[in-house]
């Protein structure tokens, strides 16, 4: 079988699979096998837990503690296996209508998700290969892409900022707990850090 090779970071014990627009040909295949999962089948569970797999072995072997894994803003098959296969999600934010309208069918796709997972799983007979848990906890969100005038958020994106930690609680935390409150860590704020927009500076990096 071929796998994929991580690229080394030169002298840092840093290692990057490297992402490609192909990957979503196999998004397809995830597809599929999301209706074998739900029916309790093996291979369902082999090709949705592939990416998770390929991972954590890497992981194991070179003692690796930490896998931060940057997903794309869709609720595709794709982001399912892999979000599955994660301990903790964070959730990257504009202050905008945009995020906030996006951010209302996360909790209830995510916790869907996590409890129709929990229920294959108890379909299923002994496997002979690793499957994830899929109980992945939500652990905050980052605030990015806004304007700074004398070092404070623009109007506009101040507003619609606030606004944020409401959404927050009411669509993906109180979903999350009625599946199991534990799918949330319990913070007094759960925005995590802000990034302004650096504009140009991203490209030319």
């Amino acid at each position: 079988m071929q796998t994929v090779k991580p690229y080394k970071v030169p002298d840092r014990n840093i290692w990057v699979f490297i992402g490609d627009l192909l990957s979503s040909d196999f998004d397809s295949e995830l597809s599929n096998a999301w209706i074998q999962v739900l029916a309790g089948q093996e291979r369902g569970f082999r090709v949705t837990s592939s990416i998770y797999r390929l991972i954590n072995e890497f992981a194991l072997e070179n003692g690796i503690d930490y896998i931060l894994i940057d997903l794309g803003p869709n609720l595709g098959s794709l982001n399912r296996a892999i979000l599955l296969g994660c301990d903790n999600f964070i959730i990257p934010m504009i202050p905008d209508l945009f995020s906030l309208r996006g951010s209302q069918n996360l909790g209830l796709v995510f916790a869907d998700w996590i409890s129709n997972y929990r229920s294959a799983k108890k379909r299923t007979n002994n496997l002979n290969f690793d499957i994830p848990k899929g109980e992945p906890v939500f652990s905050g969100y980052v605030l990015q892409q806004f304007n700074v005038y004398r070092t404070r958020k623009t109007k506009a994106y101040q507003n619609w900022g606030e606004q944020i930690p409401t959404h927050i609680k009411e669509y993906v935390i109180n979903p999350l707990a009625n599946v199991d409150e534990q799918l949330a860590l319990n913070l007094s704020n759960y925005q995590i850090a802000e990034f302004k927009n650096y504009h140009s500076l991203v490209p030319m990096a």
